[in-house]
């Protein structure tokens, strides 16, 4: 598979960052003479730049395994993932440090990766800016809600 790029309906170009086709995952059972668990078969998807994608669905359906997938921590048994850019997402269990405001974990995760304090600042208020988030920066982490079942995955070139 190689990268493609489409028009969307505003006539802008969008690249493909992320494209899975046949997605196959099936679980086989630890014990003796139980049966294996198929979890996704045929699964597609395309993500594009700029795009934010939530993937939703049933309890037992195949998101985390889908996700786990996509992002490369776990193999699919059939089909192809192609990633043209880097991936993220944000796993159903929680890794961040819940007595930390969302504005710390910012400069955290940051300086973690190097980043200088000016661009962790431009980095945290741009994307506060576009996902609404800015009313949250001096939150706790403990103080913000989840959504059970809910999986998001971000993507960058």
């Amino acid at each position: 598979m190689g990268s493609s790029t489409a028009t969307t309906p505003e006539g802008n170009s969008s690249e493909i960052l992320v494209r899975a086709e046949g997605i196959e995952k099936t679980y086989g059972s630890r014990l003796p003479f139980t049966r294996s668990v198929t979890v996704l078969t045929g699964a597609d998807l395309e993500i594009r730049t700029g795009e934010i994608v939530g993937i939703v669905g049933a309890n037992g359906s195949g998101k985390s395994t889908l996700m786990n997938i996509l992002v490369g921590v776990l193999e699919q048994d059939g089909g192809t993932v192609e990633r043209t850019g880097t991936v993220g997402w944000c796993p159903q269990e929680p890794l961040l440090y819940d007595r930390l405001t969302v504005g710390e974990t910012f400069r955290l995760f940051g300086s973690g990766y190097g980043m200088t304090a000016e661009e962790i600042d431009e980095a945290k208020h741009r994307l506060a800016s576009k996902l609404d988030f800015e009313q949250y920066l001096d939150y706790r982490i403990d103080q913000l809600s989840g959504v059970t079942g809910r999986k998001s995955i971000s993507v960058s070139p």
